[in-house]
């Protein structure tokens, strides 16, 4: 049986019969600035780090925007293991913004004047 790691999640729609409702989109608040929460999953979930990890970033931000965000907040040892040798996500890394996956870095993010990123970097001992 295949079953998703959010879906375990406590408040995941994930096993409603009907599909979520997307939540109109409000304008940012912040004269063009968007508080964005990170929570770091799996291995990324150290006691050291914060959490959630605090970004102030652009209205119309991206995946990279965000990565660029946790390499100053966190370092470049943080995101060892997450982005392959070309700056890519690699394909145990997901990326949840708002509960809709993103795979593409430079894919602009929808949000209001919050986000909540959800990062998870799966290895074998996580992936079941």
């Amino acid at each position: 049986m295949e079953v998703r790691w959010d879906a375990a999640v406590s408040g995941s729609r994930f096993w409603s019969e009907q599909p979520p409702v997307e939540p109109p989109m409000i304008a940012a608040s912040n004269h063009g600035w968007i508080d964005v929460r990170v929570w770091p999953f799996g291995i990324l979930a150290d006691s050291r780090i914060e959490r959630p990890i605090m970004l102030e970033l652009g209205d119309g931000f991206t995946l990279r925007d965000v990565i660029n965000g946790l390499e100053a907040r966190c370092g470049a040892e943080f995101l060892d293991g997450m982005l392959d040798g070309k700056g890519e996500l690699i394909s145990h890394c997901r990326v949840f913004v708002d509960g809709r996956m993103i795979e593409r870095l430079e894919q602009p993010v929808p949000s209001g004047p919050q986000a909540d990123v959800e990062i998870i970097l799966l290895v074998a001992t996580e992936g079941g």
